[in-house]
């Protein structure tokens, strides 16, 4: 297989659904340009002698070999966009699996068992707001009642787009039992291969995913007349929980995206009446990503802002440390909290004074940057700089040793404990470390 063949094969998809004007592709499922591109499928299937099927939810198959012998080997992908989405984002799996047939051909493969080749309607939902559509009919894990109700932007149901072959829509138990099992070939649309160095990667598991509407309701007034403290705004709402949606995703190591928003009545001058947004959550355990959903959940309904049109729950960033009393303050942060200082700066003097500072905290302050400008050429010479805050009577000789020695050794060694082996330092830095804070 050459790289010739692969690129003559994907011209002749390529130009179907793309945007002049941004270079992304609009390929909505059933769409004039999904459409197309179901066609050029059929056609690249026929030349091969493939056998053409499509189920009951539109998802369509081409087999090389007969599917009913059970056991199938199945690939392929989808050929509906993001918005503006990639080239490569499903069709890449699908030219690949008709070029996987012309290779093992060529290499007069016969296979033992049935090859099929699947592309997937509605897998991204960008049309009907709901992801692996074809697919979770297929399986029965969304009701063709539920599905034959969606309905897109512009107000039509899929029922509708469907006509007639919606009647059909439901699982397809027999058809699943015939499949052994289906590989995707997909573009990897993040960094983890760049940074792991690496052309290939194989899935280990696929993150639990769902989409969420929010829906916020408020009362429409002018921007010009309508006071501030008048005000029932559910535009503040909405930015509340996305800003929630974001922290709770970052605490549970979870991904959380609201990337389409409806605002009425969508005018510059009024303050809304509504607004509706789309949550996609992630996460590594459906667990995570319960706890995630739940905790951006428990924000809608309350009226924490005092403008009647709901509020967040916990967007205070301290409320997770359970910080309930001054002293919290103290007991969480004074240890281990580290404070790097430039030698000479009088302002480093307020760390050490217990007298100043709130609840006669001393704080880690250590010696940390001068080497390297462009006034410090030497260590030699910035050391004695910094003892003058000594010698001003701003520090004493204790602060001293800690703000140049004691400190920078329990920021590091107290997160590596071998951190000083091997050097100069190692003997006193283990005496340091080996002491009660």
């Amino acid at each position: 297989m050459t790289v010739q063949r692969f690129a003559s094969l994907w011209r002749s998809l390529t130009p179907i659904g793309r945007d002049a004007m941004t270079g992304g592709y609009l390929r909505y499922a059933w769409s004039d340009a999904e459409l197309a591109c179901r066609e050029w499928f059929v056609e690249e299937a026929l030349d091969r002698e493939l056998t053409i099927d499509t189920d009951r939810n539109g998802n369509l198959w081409a087999w090389w070999g007969d599917p009913a012998a059970g056991d199938a080997v199945v690939t392929g992908s989808h050929f509906d966009s993001v918005p503006h989405g990639g080239a490569f984002d499903g069709p890449l799996g699908i030219v690949s699996a008709l070029l996987a047939v012309d290779l093992l051909r060529e290499r007069g493969v016969r296979p033992s068992r049935p090859i099929g080749i699947v592309a997937f309607a509605e897998e991204e939902g960008s049309r009907f707001g709901v992801a692996c559509l074809g697919s979770r009919l297929l399986t029965g894990t969304i009701s063709a009642q539920r599905a034959r109700s969606l309905v897109d932007s512009d107000g039509v149901s899929l029922a509708r787009a469907l006509g007639e072959d919606a009647a059909s829509l439901g699982a397809e138990p027999d058809r699943l039992a015939r499949l052994g099992a289906f590989v995707e070939l997909h573009i990897e649309q993040g960094r983890a291969l760049v940074e792991l160095g690496r052309p290939v990667g194989v899935a280990t598991a696929i993150w639990p995913h769902g989409r969420w509407r929010m829906d916020f309701t408020g009362e429409a007034n002018h921007a010009g007349t309508t006071s501030m403290s008048d005000r029932h705004d559910p535009v503040l709402t909405f930015a509340y929980t996305v800003l929630a949606a974001n922290k709770e995703a970052r605490l549970a190591s979870a991904y959380a995206t609201v990337g389409r928003v409806n605002v009425e009545p969508n005018a510059t001058n009024a303050i809304a009446a509504e607004v509706t947004g789309w949550l996609d959550a992630r996460a590594a355990e459906q667990s995570t990503l319960d706890s995630v959903v739940e905790a951006v959940r428990r924000g809608e309904g309350l009226d924490d802002n005092g403008d009647g049109t709901g509020g967040v729950k916990d967007l205070d960033d301290y409320s997770r440390c359970r910080i309930t009393s001054k002293q919290d303050f103290h007991d969480l942060y004074v240890k281990r909290f580290y404070f790097g200082c430039e030698a000479d700066d009088p302002i480093n003097a307020w760390a050490f004074n217990r007298k100043a500072n709130p609840m006669h905290a001393r704080l880690n302050a250590f010696f940390s940057s001068d080497i390297g400008h462009f006034d410090v050429p030497d260590m030699t010479e910035v050391v004695p700089e910094a003892y003058e805050l000594v010698e001003h009577g701003l520090l004493d000789d204790n602060d001293f040793r800690d703000f140049m020695f004691t400190n920078a050794v329990r920021f590091w060694g107290e997160v590596n404990p071998d951190f000083f082996k091997g050097t100069v330092v190692e003997k006193q830095a283990a005496e340091v470390l080996a002491r009660p804070r």
